[in-house]
Parts: C-alpha cells; structure tokens; sequence
C-alpha cells in the first residue's frame, strides 16, 4: 500500500483564487496510471480553492466571528468539493479510476487532531479497484466544533491504517533546503532525521528553510519516519519525479528518515 499526497500548490495556482492547473494534474495521473501500481490512497490539498475561501471567512483565525463560522464552513467543503470534481474529470480521462470521498464524511477530530475515522469506505474501495481520492476539509471537532483538518494528517493517518510502506508527499519545490533557494547558493538536502525535525519543531537552531507549510509538513511526516515508513518530498512541477518516487527509483527531492544523522546535501541550487 502507497499514500500520496498531492500539494494543492501543485495542482492550482495559489496567488489567483480558484484556478486549476489541469495540465499539471493530467500529467501526474499519467505518471501514476505508468507505474501500474493498484493499491494507491491519494489525498489532495486545497490549493487556491480550499485554503482561499477558508481565509475569505476568517476560519483560521481565533475569535472567528461565531456567525460566520456556518457559512465559512459549508462554502470552504463546497470549494474543496469542486476542486475535487475538477480532478476526478481529469484523471479519469487519463485512465486513473478514482473515488472520491470526503474526510468531513469519514472523521472527526478533537482540538484538530483526528480522533475518530470510518476507513471501511476506503478499504471497500480498493477492493474493487478503484483508487480512493480524499482531500483536506474542515470537519467537526467534538470540543471545538470545527476544525481545518489539513492533507498531510490525513495522509499520515490513512497510511498508518492501512500499513503502508511509503508515503510521498509531492509539492512545489524540490525538498527541503539548507537556506532560502531564492537567495542563491541553496543547496538541497537529500535526507532529514527525525531527531533534525524535532530540533526544529522545538525553536532549536537550524539553517535548513523549513518556514511555514514545510515545517508542518515534516512534523506529520515524522510520525511515519518512526516507525520504519519510507517518506519522500519530490516536486511535482517537474515531469517524471513522482513516477519515479513510486516505482522506487532515485530521485531529486528529499527523504525523511528515523535515524539521527542528517543526511547528504546535493547539488546547489
């Protein structure tokens, strides 16, 4: 079993409100439909739909307006819903028989953790062949009421679940850097320990890049790093990376790994 998590940076284009980058979703379904593997879970994030529409209404900030948290809530699910339309269309005209199914429907998480999950959709699924597609959402939380459950919880838990031996998380860029790459002389780092991600999570000094959405990303990365899982970031933007991140071959990005040695550096940027 294999986990994949599609960036929603990927697959739209963050700075204009609700735009879709059909091209770049068709060529990654191509690229997963080449490597004929069967037992795949993707999940998508929400990209310029998702996460748009929940800053629209204030939804990730404390003291929202109780009033508006209904509204905010139903058109941030509808939005995540029609981004998810918008790429079964697309997969399956390239020959990825998705399902879709919403996490809003299946889970329930507690102070934004998930707390409880109905996977029996998801393995009924796979029995007959299809590929399940879920995607980050706001759901119910039993002591906040809501909460944005984000792609990569979702990832990290579906893969625990089912047990799978690797989780690739696909992204905008090409993995985690030792410095901001737009200020030059970045150098890409080609593995990152647990012990590196804690360091980091916990204010510690490090000169690896890993401000906002990346930092998050490792931390829920690591959970499965731990326990023996193999975890890769790969950018999606470039054709080939994640077929070859599937069927095992090398390629550029960056592997999260549980021993405590940070890994080599590669090429500069």
């Amino acid at each position: 079993m294999m986990v994949v998590k599609l960036g929603g940076s990927v697959l739209t284009d963050k700075s204009r409100p609700l735009s879709f980058n059909e091209d770049v979703s068709g060529r990654l379904a191509d690229e997963i439909v080449s490597t004929g593997e069967k037992e795949i879970i993707l999940i998508h994030g929400g990209g310029s739909y998702g996460h748009y529409t929940a800053l629209a209404y204030g939804l990730d900030k404390i003291g929202k307006p109780v009033s508006q948290v209904p509204l905010g809530f139903l058109e941030t699910h509808m939005s995540m819903r029609r981004l998810t339309d918008r790429l079964v269309e697309v997969f399956y005209r390239r020959g990825l028989r998705v399902y879709p199914l919403t996490a809003s429907s299946i889970a329930i998480t507690r102070r934004g953790r998930i707390d409880s999950l109905y996977i029996e959709s998801i393995k009924l699924a796979l029995e007959m062949g299809l590929t399940p597609l879920l995607h980050g959402d706001v759901v119910f939380d039993y002591e906040d009421g809501f909460s944005i459950l984000s792609g990569d919880q979702i990832a990290v838990r579906l893969a625990l679940e089912f047990e799978a031996y690797k989780v690739i998380f696909v992204v905008d860029v090409d993995g985690v850097y030792d410095r901001d790459p737009k200020l030059g002389g970045a150098s890409l780092i080609r593995e990152i320990s647990v012990e590196s991600i804690r360091n980091i999570a916990s204010g510690g000094r490090s000169s690896m890049d890993v401000t906002g959405g990346m930092i998050s990303k490792l931390i829920e990365a690591s959970i499965l790093a731990e326990k023996g899982v193999e975890v890769y970031i790969v950018n999606g933007l470039k054709p080939g990376r994640l077929y070859k991140a599937i069927i095992g071959l090398e390629v550029e990005g960056t592997r999260i790994i549980g021993g405590k040695t940070l890994g080599y550096r590669g090429k500069e940027g």
